[in-house]
């Protein structure tokens, strides 16, 4: 079944139901398909079911492959609409296998990692793994680590919703009463993709998608595929050319906006933002031909996250616009980020012809060390 077709079908069917169950949005959704087919996974993992639109999409995108399975846990079923009447609805049953288990998924996994180890060595079993449940450090950061484990060479691991903080869910008063101030405040989802999944030694190709919200994650070995997920690319690129200067020669140009100051750091430029939408434009490097990524070498020293904005024009576009621009989320916790921004659209409209770096949302402090410009 093709993505708008499931897209579709969910959608219509939450219309005419209220718009009560939970439905991610279409570029995350639609990444998520992409990613199954363009990868031909077909062993796939969902730890959090919700209400089951997201592992009807995952289905969809099997059945595109030929088939598979997709396993989805959660420790509750949601009544009257759960995954069950979705995937029924959608007629992807015989590709989703669902679990209720009030243990959680970790005990699930528990139970797939003593199934798949035999002596002292564990025979991975999954394609796929995308992690969007408890949004806590525990059990998620467990949930992580065995995953892992659980990731056939070359497999994928998604966590959605770094952003998130328990203080941001509806009723923390309640649901949360128990954290302290640290744990309310704490992006819990993305410290466990910053500490446990970067930095794991037997995951690469570390990448956001998603405005920020969600984290992907390669497990080493296996066949290259050619999939590249959602617009930014976090850590290194291979490229087919590629030219680069300094951050302080790739901010020589004095027109910033106003509240924001831009000087020389020795190779590095240093951006001061106090206004609530500082532009820094970006000095062009003269390209052999058109430009399919920028990298933008960064370190985000004020506030501890913010988001960064990359715009773009293109031959003929007259003006900078939210259409030709991408975000990702930046933590200073992080240090030096090499963040590559993904050019969308045909060769032609490829041919870029300015940059514009919106350093933050609001008052800020970065230190630009490297811009990069090339093809991969």
């Amino acid at each position: 079944m093709k993505f708008e077709e499931v897209y579709d079908l969910l959608a219509k069917y939450q219309r005419e139901r209220g718009g009560w169950y939970a439905v991610l949005g279409e570029p995350a959704l639609r990444d998520i398909f992409q990613h199954i087919t363009a990868t031909g996974a077909k062993d796939c993992l969902e730890l959090g079911t919700a209400f089951g639109a997201t592992a009807c999409v995952m289905a969809a995108a099997v059945e595109e492959n030929g088939g598979g399975t997709v396993t989805t846990i959660d420790h509750m079923a949601r009544e009257p609409i759960g995954v069950a009447q979705l995937a029924q609805m959608t007629g992807l049953t015989r590709y989703v296998r669902a679990i209720e288990l009030k243990a959680g998924y970790n005990w699930f996994l528990r139970g797939v990692l003593r199934e798949q180890t035999k002596g002292d060595v564990c025979e991975p079993c999954y394609d796929f793994c995308f992690l969007d449940g408890a949004h806590l450090w525990e059990p998620d950061a467990l949930a992580a680590l065995l995953v892992t484990r659980l990731l056939r060479p070359g497999g994928w691991l998604l966590m959605d919703d770094l952003h998130f903080r328990p203080r941001d869910h509806p009723g923390w008063e309640t649901a949360f009463s128990q954290m302290s101030e640290d744990e309310l405040n704490t992006g819990q989802v993305g410290m466990v993709y910053d500490l446990l999944v970067k930095t794991h030694p037997q995951l690469g190709r570390f990448t956001l998608s998603n405005v920020g919200h969600m984290g992907w994650a390669r497990k080493l070995g296996g066949s290259p595929d050619p999939w590249l997920p959602g617009e930014v690319i976090v850590g290194p690129v291979t490229a087919t050319w590629s030219q680069g200067c300094d951050g302080a020669a790739a901010t020589r140009r004095t027109q910033h906006s106003d509240g924001v100051s831009v000087e020389a750091n020795g190779r590095a430029a240093l951006i001061r933002a106090t206004g609530d939408d500082p532009q820094v434009p970006l000095n062009m490097i003269e390209a052999p031909e058109p430009i399919d990524y920028a990298t933008l070498r960064l370190h985000l020293l004020t506030p501890g996250r913010g988001f960064v904005q990359l715009y773009w024009i293109g031959a003929d576009d007259p003006y900078f616009t939210e259409e030709n621009s991408t975000r990702c989320l930046v933590r200073s916790a992080s240090g030096t980020q090499d963040l590559t921004f993904r050019f969308r659209g045909s060769p032609d409209a490829r041919s870029i012809r300015a940059l514009r770096l919106d350093p933050s949302d609001g008052p800020c402090t970065m230190l630009l060390e490297r811009l990069t410009i090339g093809t991969w």
